[in-house]
This record gives C-alpha cells, sequence and structure tokens, in this order.
C-alpha cells in the first residue's frame, strides 16, 4: 500500500516556501493576521482558535493535542502536543496550553471514555479560560486522514513550538502505522473548518 502522506514529497515540502515545513513562531502570527485571538462569535462551534484531544487510556497510545486557526486566505495554523499518557493524567497540562493559546473550544473524542474527559476539562477549568464539548466519531480513521488531511497538507503550517513526536507520527503515517493518533487528531481539525468553512 502507498503512503497516504508520501515522505519524499514531505522532504521537498520541507524546504519549499509554500510547505509544509515552513513552521511559524508567535511572534510570526501578527505578519500573518493580527492576532492569535478566540472569535466574537457566541454559540456552538464559534471559536475560531480550536483544540482536538484524541485520547489515550493505555495500549500503548499517545494522547495527542491539536491546536489551530484557519486564517482568511485558508492557511491552517497548527500546534501539536503529544503525550504517552493517560489522558486524565494531563487535563491540567490540556487546559493550560489551550488557554495560552486561547483555544476557547477544546473538541474531545467520546468514543471510549463517554464523556469522561470532556467533563474533566469543564471541572477543573475553575477560570473558564475554555469549554470542552465530546462527539462521537463515526468516519473512519484512515479515510478521515486521506480525505481531510491530506486536502488540506499544504496549507498547513506549524507552530515552531510543536512536538518532534508530534510530527514525526504524520510524517511517518501509512495505513499500517503503529501509532497514528496526531495525524487522527489532526485530520479532524481538518475536517472541522472544512465542514464549518469559517475562518
Amino acid at each position: 500500500m502507498k503512503h497516504v502522506l508520501n515522505k519524499p514529497a514531505i522532504k521537498e515540502l520541507l524546504h519549499h516556501p509554500e510547505g509544509l515545513g515552513r513552521k511559524v513562531g508567535f511572534e510570526d502570527l501578527n505578519a500573518m493576521h493580527g492576532e492569535w485571538i478566540r472569535g466574537s462569535i457566541t454559540g456552538k462551534h464559534a471559536y475560531y482558535v480550536i483544540t482536538h484531544i484524541d485520547p489515550a487510556y493505555g495500549g500503548g497510545d499517545w494522547t495527542a493535542m491539536t491546536c489551530a486557526k484557519k486564517l482568511r486566505d485558508g492557511t491552517i495554523v497548527m500546534y501539536g502536543k503529544m503525550w504517552h499518557q493517560n489522558a486524565a493524567e494531563v487535563v491540567e497540562e490540556i487546559i493550560g496550553i489551550a488557554a495560552r493559546l486561547q483555544c476557547g473550544l477544546i473538541y474531545c473524542e467520546e468514543n471510549g471514555d463517554k464523556g469522561f474527559l470532556r467533563d474533566q476539562i469543564n471541572i477543573m477549568d475553575e477560570k473558564a479560560l475554555v469549554w470542552a464539548e465530546g462527539y462521537t466519531e463515526s468516519q473512519n480513521k484512515k479515510i478521515k486522514i486521506q480525505t481531510y488531511l491530506k486536502q488540506a497538507w499544504g496549507k498547513i503550517r506549524f507552530l515552531d513550538t510543536t512536538d518532534r513526536e508530534y510530527n514525526d507520527q504524520i510524517l511517518d503515517y501509512t495505513e499500517f502505522a503503529e501509532h497514528d493518533d496526531a495525524p487522527d487528531s489532526a485530520a479532524t481539525v481538518c475536517r472541522y473548518f472544512f465542514e464549518y468553512g469559517w475562518s
């Protein structure tokens, strides 16, 4: 089977000014789009900057966190963080990172925990800096990655503080990869942007 994200092509992108490997620091965001800020609209799916958590609860999986903002020119600025830990053990860190990046909405997959992580975030975030919402994933993971992450690939720019493990999981992804938590999380964020269409 072919790589979903072809590695030689990725290596070319890393050296191309319009490629995925053009990382940006926090100071660059002003030049790109004013500020990294949350939106002013209220209600469900309201925030311009969102976080997605792909939680792990054992079995050698990683907890993956993706924070992203879609800019008006279609660029998706993305930050990724990985923990080789149970998601319940890193709730405070998740809240801290999301608040620092002003990611008002944390989107939590509930298939494995029936809303436990969502509830823990909302309970522990005493200052109400963020809000967690749950969803049940029904789409095949491989199809989701091929459809949404691959489609958005050329428009993604990673913050330079993104975890190396997060980038490595995406760059090394194949249909038979042992770990696919990062590409799954990134693809979910891309799907969200495509479905709701705002920037």
